[in-house]
């Protein structure tokens, strides 16, 4: 949900029907592919002396291009296996993997957001990976390849469904300049937890005529409701709470883990005062970039902007942990694009045969698009070693959670994005927000 500001209502509403013009036009090029793509293999057009694995994925220039050498790799030292990998834009992509599923064609494996499986399971396309074409003999050996817990929320009955393809991990990020002009040295007393954010935040605070000009830190407002999960779920989480009951059939999030976790972020506004709500509708990365933020989540895929924003700024951030509640569970979210198998491919085996070569390539991946695969062993690759603050990242792995994997993600996330901006922008107590927005997931989960 995008807060309305005077004059922005008629422009909100002409978006509205651009995106569903645009939407429109996007399916009807997914149904045309699909259709193009059927009658290919009807008619035998992939050649019938190798084993073809059709692969969809969104289109990301770093990682497209990464994937096309792997790929080329493989192909090199499997000879009889070609790869044909396809990418779309995101909104694209997302359509033509639900309809070519739903068609019961599509590729033999692809590339999608971890949040997305249950919507994938219960339209029953998803495909668990091969064992054997892995080249193991069970889900624990399997298992045993990874940091330990990164794969449990991919398994039902014993199960694999999906193997991280690239794992976002959103840690925290300081500017160094700012912390030495104030008084505070970033390399021995950046902030562990969020009472140490607090306390610096007081002291990095920049007021101008009545105006703050340089902000401690933000809530990611005005961004896509996946961006305020983000901001609250791993606090909430350090507190001991959860969004949703162990088996997501009720909200939970108005417990008291739920208030405190949002009592922290209202506290940063109206009691600590140092977030401020005229900056709510900024581009945060840049402004990081630029100086006017001084703290900010910083993700593995969030640090090469900074300097594409402002090449000044290389060498004067420092990525850390993200803080934790004192006292609390140490906890740090990921959002991660997974690999997945078509429950219609007749090649599942060959494509988890693929799928282990990529995961035994971690080190190479991280270098070269920066995107983590929590294999074993990566934090040693010479590649780890040789990236800026891939340590950090690492790290925080060990203590991270995915982003709420759920079938009613997109409608919790709306009512989220309520709750948070119902509270920070209006002062409305955090109680008697997410007791509503606790209503309303029931209300969701009743369907």
């Amino acid at each position: 949900m995008k807060i309305l500001f005077p004059g922005t209502l008629s422009k909100t509403l002409e978006k509205g029907v651009s995106e569903m013009k645009k939407a429109k036009r996007i399916l009807g090029r997914v149904l045309l592919m699909v259709l193009v793509f059927s009658m290919l293999l009807a008619a035998g057009s992939f050649g019938q002396d190798k084993i073809t694995l059709r692969y969809w994925m969104q289109t990301e220039t770093i990682i497209n291009e990464a994937s096309r050498e792997l790929i080329a790799e493989y192909q090199k030292a499997n000879p009889g296996v070609q790869i044909i990998m396809t990418n779309a834009p995101h909104a694209e992509h997302v359509t033509r993997i639900y309809v070519a599923l739903a068609g019961g064609v599509g590729p033999d494996f692809f590339v999608f957001p971890d949040r997305e499986i249950p919507r994938l399971m219960q339209a029953k396309g998803l495909a668990n990976i091969n064992y054997e074409g892995y080249g193991v003999a069970s889900l624990n050996e399997l298992k045993d390849g990874f940091t330990p817990g990164a794969l449990n929320s991919y398994v039902d009955n014993d199960r694999l469904y999906a193997i991280p393809a690239w794992m976002a991990v959103y840690s925290w990020v300081i500017n160094k300049d700012h912390f030495n002009e104030v008084g505070i040295n970033p390399d021995k007393d950046y902030p562990r937890t969020w009472d140490d954010v607090i306390s610096a935040g007081k002291k990095l605070k920049v007021v101008e005529n009545g105006r703050m000009v340089r902000e401690p830190l933000t809530f990611p407002f005005n961004m896509s409701g996946a961006w305020y999960v983000l901001g609250y779920e791993p606090i909430l989480a350090q507190y001991g709470g959860s969004i949703l009951n162990e088996d997501h059939t009720e909200a939970a999030i108005n417990s008291s883990a739920g208030i405190k976790a949002l009592q922290l972020w209202y506290d940063m506004v109206y009691k600590h005062k140092i977030i401020s709500l005229e900056r709510a509708n900024e581009h945060f990365d840049m402004e990081f970039a630029n100086g006017t933020i001084s703290m900010w989540f910083g993700a593995n895929w969030q640090a090469p902007s900074f300097t594409r924003y402002n090449p000044a700024i290389e060498g004067h951030f420092k990525i850390i942990p993200f803080p934790v509640v004192s006292g609390g569970k140490r906890t740090v979210e990921t959002s991660t694009w997974c690999y997945m198998l078509n429950s219609g491919s007749e090649r599942q085996a060959e494509a988890s045969r693929f799928l282990a070569y990529v995961m035994s390539r971690g080190g190479w991946w991280l270098g070269k698009t920066g995107f983590i695969l929590p294999v074993k062993g990566i934090a040693e690759s010479p590649e780890a070693k040789a990236m800026p603050f891939a340590d950090v990242w690492l790290e925080d792995v060990k203590y991270s959670q995915p982003i709420l994997i759920d079938l009613h993600f997109a409608e919790i996330a709306k009512v989220i994005v309520r709750a948070v901006e119902k509270s920070l922008f209006t002062g409305v107590s955090p109680k008697e927000a997410l007791d509503v927005a606790a209503q309303e997931i029931n209300e969701i989960k009743k369907r």
